[in-house]
């Protein structure tokens, strides 16, 4: 099954920030069959994950402390919106909304209880094109789910 676009709320696309993006890139090819090469200079090297000829996950240059992540983005019509919606509700910016080169806009979130998710504003990639075949189901287990609940339902 191929996805060309996703709905607005609907988790768009994964990757993990790592301090050895080859190691990584070399776990889960093995694990999993992927082929991630080393991206272009200009996006600091971020590795799209393929299968075949389809994008199933990215792998970047770790940009925070502590142990790497993986990170769920989930589709927005924009993120400017999303991050005012995210205050409103009682979240925190992390990261703003920003361009990716040509490709979309993002932003980091945390929700009332904390937890970390991103957005992704779709420019020319819409999300992954093929749904995460290893990564089947994406569930936040906050320890006050009522605000974290609530911030989700805003935005």
């Amino acid at each position: 099954m191929e996805i060309d676009s996703y709905e607005p709320g609907v988790p768009s696309w994964v990757d993990i920030g790592s301090p050895n993006p080859q190691g990584t890139a070399d776990f889960y090819g093995a694990l999993f069959g992927w082929e991630a090469p080393e991206g272009p200079p200009e996006s600091g090297g971020y590795r799209v994950a393929m299968v075949g000829d389809r994008a199933v996950a990215g792998i970047g240059q770790q940009q925070n402390p502590g142990p790497p992540v993986w990170a769920t983005y989930i589709a927005v019509e924009k993120a400017d919106d999303a991050a005012a919606k995210v205050t409103a509700a009682g979240g925190q910016t992390l990261l703003p909304p920003m361009d990716v080169l040509d490709v979309g806009r993002m932003a980091v979130f945390t929700d009332p209880v904390g937890a970390v998710f991103s957005v992704w504003q779709a420019g020319q990639v819409k999300g992954l094109i093929v749904p995460c075949r290893e990564f089947s189901w994406f569930a936040p287990f906050p320890a006050a789910c009522s605000g974290a609940c609530a911030l989700a339902s805003g935005v």
